[in-house]
């Protein structure tokens, strides 16, 4: 599922850098690995699509296979506009999509923030000024350096080379709102990539965009060429791996499995008319053919029509372009082990690195850094069928994207103890130490210590303290009043900056308005803040924030979880009770202690006593406003049979009047008429009397309060649970 609507359909048939067709393999695997190294690039997929322009699907002839409806596999991709900036959780700044022979800003503009300048002048500042003159300050002021060390790192990896620093193309430009008078309140820009086609092989021109030579032209900029150089070292050592790189490759040209050959016979040798791409009579004409070249590309190296790529292939270019010019001076590459209990437990994850050594001295040392990442394991996932199903079970993870960091850590200690939440029980992960000296230079990541997680070996007070205990799924005047409590059980303040809800609705309580929950403590998360408010007193209730998604007015599964481990999954039911599905009633927890292996069974919740639920506050000790009924009941005899239409009638038609059940003057006022109006039309009638006949001796409709016990405002509470 995308996390924006798409305004604009983009698509393309692709090109590769032999101009010949490959799929646009090589640019969907562009975009899925820069996202995962922190870059915003276009989520998009491939399709196959037909244009239907005659009566005939395919039609007779010589050339009737490129006539007919059939237009072969392209890739769809999202758009350079406000949503895309939606869709990646960007704040609202200016955005250019750059044009090849255009250098006006306002030509290339596709969003225009509402705080920024809007003439174009943070774009023309760029155009002009951005160049090896700058000097370092201007430079960080101006340009986010380190989300595009991100970016052309990988740039330099793929070889996606087709700009050059007055090309004004194949990129877009985003000045993130960073409004100071340093930067002339212009914002600081960031790129973002696009058509990244001409990639995996031989291409055009040497890879220097703006930001490229403003540090590497002139003099040079050594301090932004060491921490390029860095993110490159990181890139080659945790992605260009032939078991990460076959993963993406792999699971993406899945979706294209089984067109390549239809696809091939729609466009090679069309007559021009009609539109025709090369293909090759090589094996690169398949599926299989391309992810083989561009493996070659990546780790071999070789000969191809338009260039060649050296011995080792690009991975080779990586350790030269980022060792090379520091050889001799970088910290040695760090060993670590596992120091923790047989079985990985997730919580008691701790590891041991070796100790520092860097050829520039013993007293060099700056910084160390540890990470975490969870990983795919497919077994045997070079020579898995595209067709197997194992690819499209879910999206590969790869190393490049932490679950965890330490960050910098500026003193040096052998001894990591990694957080509980950080890893998920059952799947594979990866952890790694890298070490830096005070001249800027980081090694390279340790070898990997692959694992696979373990049950906790302890007791972890989230996971035992942390409850659901009132749900407002369906709330009385819309889903903006609902709501969702979580109460804090245990005796010791729990830190919930790794908790989230991940599944039914969204929320993170990282940075949110409530990240911590005393003992006896309640935190509430809803729908629509504003209008929560509008009903209940704000003031004494922690709102943790707004979440996304919806709670389903007919039941779902919500899930609480601390990282990778599940706190709690529930599966409510509106057909539990019905005064809580759009009566106004919440479900409220019989008890926070009952195992969580049975909060999705209908005794481990009851609704709850107080019309709008009691959101943040606790629920005992509040006289009940209603009593529980059995819709329809007009004898208040607790059941629902010939007797009730003619007790109805009675109130309707006797004189004198008997005895109302609940409060109001007449059947038509207060409870009486929730009670009575059996047929739902907001009034009590001799109709509810025929409805409730019809019911009984015809199996006709039920009430439309239902069956079953409810709770209404007004009325005595005759029946149990």
């Amino acid at each position: 599922l995308l996390p924006a609507r798409w305004r604009v359909l983009n698509t393309g048939r692709m090109f590769g850098n032999r101009l010949d067709g490959n799929w646009g393999l090589n640019d969907q695997v562009n975009d899925v690995i820069w996202s995962a190294y922190g870059v915003p690039a276009a989520f998009g997929h491939a399709f196959h699509w037909r244009v239907i322009d005659g009566p005939d699907e395919s039609p007779s002839g010589a050339d009737g296979q490129y006539e007919g409806d059939f237009w072969g596999i392209a890739r769809a991709f999202e758009n350079y506009d406000v949503r895309f900036l939606e869709a990646h959780g960007l704040e609202k700044g200016n955005l250019y999509k750059l044009v090849n022979q255009t250098t006006n800003g306002l030509e290339q503009l596709r969003y225009q923030a509402p705080y920024a300048v809007s003439d174009g002048s943070d774009h023309n500042n760029i155009e002009g000024y951005l160049n090896s003159s700058r000097s370092e300050a201007w430079l960080d002021a101006y340009v986010d350096y380190h989300e595009w060390y991100h970016y052309h790192a990988l740039a330099q990896a793929f070889r996606h080379y087709d700009y050059w620093p007055s090309a004004n193309k194949n990129a877009a430009w985003y000045f993130e709102p960073v409004y100071l008078p340093e930067n002339s309140h212009y914002g600081r820009m960031m790129t973002f990539p696009f058509d990244a086609d001409a990639t995996w092989g031989p291409t055009w021109n040497d890879g220097w965009d703006r930001p490229y030579e403003a540090i590497f032209g002139g003099s040079g900029k050594v301090s932004f060429q060491k921490e390029y150089r860095n993110h490159i070292r990181e890139v080659r050592d945790l992605l260009w791996q032939s078991d990460q790189l076959i993963l993406v490759i792999r699971q993406t040209a899945s979706f294209m499995d089984g067109l390549e050959e239809p696809d091939i016979d729609r466009w090679k040798d069309a007559p021009a008319s009609e539109g025709r791409q090369y293909f090759s009579a090589t094996s690169q004409s398949t599926l299989e053919g391309k992810i083989a070249d561009m493996m070659q590309f990546a780790f071999t190296g070789g000969s191809w029509p338009g260039g060649s790529v050296g011995a080792g292939g690009r991975a080779q270019f990586l350790d030269s372009f980022a060792d090379a010019p520091h050889a001799g001076d970088l910290p040695a590459r760090p060993t670590l082990q596992y120091t923790g209990p047989a079985g990985y437990p997730v919580d008691a994850l701790t590891f041991e690195c070796s100790l520092f050594s860097d050829p520039q001295g013993s007293g060099t040392f700056e910084a160390m850094e540890w990470r975490l990442a969870e990983v795919t394991a497919i077994s045997g996932a070079a020579t898995r069928l595209l067709s197997d199903p194992i690819w499209r079970a879910e999206p590969v993870r790869l190393e490049i994207t932490p679950t965890w960091t330490s960050g910098e850590i500026e003193t040096f200690d052998r001894s990591i103890a990694i957080p509980p939440w950080a890893a998920t029980v059952g799947r594979k992960h990866r952890v790694r130490v890298r070490v830096k000296d005070n001249t800027g230079l980081w090694s390279h990541w340790s070898s990997r210590l692959e694992f696979t997680a373990g049950e906790p070996a302890g007791s972890i007070d989230v996971v035992d303290s942390l409850r659901v205990t009132e749900i407002m799924y369906n709330a009385r005047d819309g889903d903006d009043f609902d709501f969702i409590e979580l109460y804090n059980s245990g005796s010791r303040e729990l830190d919930l900056g790794a908790v989230s809800f991940t599944d039914g609705i969204e929320f993170s309580f990282a940075g949110s308005a409530v990240t911590s929950l005393l003992p006896g403590d309640y935190a509430v998360v809803v729908r629509d803040r504003k209008t929560f408010a509008t009903r209940y007193e704000t003031e004494h209730i922690s709102i943790a924030g707004e979440y996304s998604g919806q709670l389903a007015n007919g039941g779902e599964l919500v899930e609480l979880t601390y990282g990778g481990i599940s706190i709690l999954q529930l599966e409510y039911d509106d057909g539990w009770y019905p005064e809580t599905d759009g009566l106004g009633y919440s479900l409220e927890i019989t008890d926070p202690a009952i195992p969580v292996s049975q909060l999705g069974d209908s005794a481990a919740w009851l609704p709850g006593e107080i019309l709008h639920g009691t959101p943040g506050l606790p629920s005992s000790g509040v006289v009940p406003v209603g009593g529980r009924q059995v819709p329809g009941d007009a004898n208040q005899d607790v059941e629902l049979d010939l007797s009730d239409a003619i007790a109805l009638l009675l109130h309707l038609f006797h004189s004198p009047r008997i005895a109302l059940p609940c409060d109001g003057a007449s059947v038509d006022e207060g409870g009486n008429r929730t009670l009575l109006d059996s047929n739902g039309d907001a009034a009590v009638d001799i109709g509810d009397a025929i409805y409730l006949l019809n019911y009984i001796f015809l199996e006709g409709p039920a009430p439309a309060l239902g069956t079953g016990c409810v709770r209404i405002e007004g009325c005595p509470n005759l029946c149990g649970q």
